[in-house]
């Protein structure tokens, strides 16, 4: 269960280490940090086909930025697993280097502020409602990821694909 321990980590409220030992105890665990973070780490998925090129086509007209809910021990490894993708970003936002983090109203700001654009002049793309809840309260147009076509559709919809 993710709770404010978890939330704490992903904004950096809390060390790595005593993440670890807090869960470690809470689950009646005895493990080295490193085998901690290889079982923490392992959740990471391969990206979806198509992922990158649809990335690639928005790139050649729209300024790309990701906003990410995350901590720590998983950035050493997304960053390296999901390399390929996130080139494709002008900036990655990552909650913990934040200290604020999705749904928080400050986490949304921090982006706006660094394109330098209105709410309006945005979407949001997210597989969580929280979060898309959240940049609606800011006015900012959203896509609640269902699957890779729905969001598709969503996007040609808002005119960004054809």
């Amino acid at each position: 269960m993710f709770d404010e321990l978890f939330n704490k980590l992903e904004t950096n409220e809390i060390s790595a280490s005593g993440f670890r030992t807090t869960i470690s105890k809470r689950l009646g665990f005895n493990l080295t940090g490193a085998d901690f973070d290889r079982g923490w780490c392992d959740l990471y998925l391969d990206p979806y086909n198509g992922i990158e090129q649809l990335l690639i086509d928005l790139k050649h007209k729209y300024r790309l930025v990701a906003l990410t809910n995350t901590n720590i021990i998983h950035n050493k490894v997304w960053r390296l697993k999901y390399a390929g993708i996130l080139k494709h970003f002008e900036k990655i936002f990552s909650s913990h280097e934040m200290e604020t983090r999705k749904p928080e109203e400050k986490a949304y700001r921090i982006v706006l502020n660094y394109l330098q654009c209105k709410p309006a002049e945005t979407i949001f793309i997210d597989d969580n409602a929280d979060n898309i809840m959240g940049a609606n309260k800011l006015g900012i147009p959203t896509i609640l990821v269902i699957s890779q076509e729905q969001m598709r559709k969503e996007l040609q919809k808002f005119k960004l694909l054809n």
